[in-house]
């Protein structure tokens, strides 16, 4: 069973609260689709895929979720 979903990307992974209105995007949907416990959203706008690497790796290695109940989603930018 998935528990934890992490996603992360540019622009088109970037979840915004803006005061006027709060813009989800594919990450959030699946996240609600799969009803996780816990869902990280680590997107950038502008990012370029060395953040998108190491801002991924780094969440893994100081969080250390358990591999078996997580899912990692990436977008790579273009």
């Amino acid at each position: 069973m998935i528990k934890n979903f992490i996603a992360n990307g540019c622009s088109f992974t970037e979840y915004v609260d803006h005061p006027k209105k709060v813009t989800k995007t594919w990450a959030t949907y699946l996240a609600e689709e799969l009803s996780v416990d816990c869902h990280v959203n680590l997107a950038s706008s502008g990012a370029g895929n060395d953040y998108i690497f190491h801002s991924t790796v780094n969440y893994l290695e100081t969080n250390r979720p358990t591999p078996g109940e997580t899912l990692i989603v990436v977008m790579w930018s273009g």
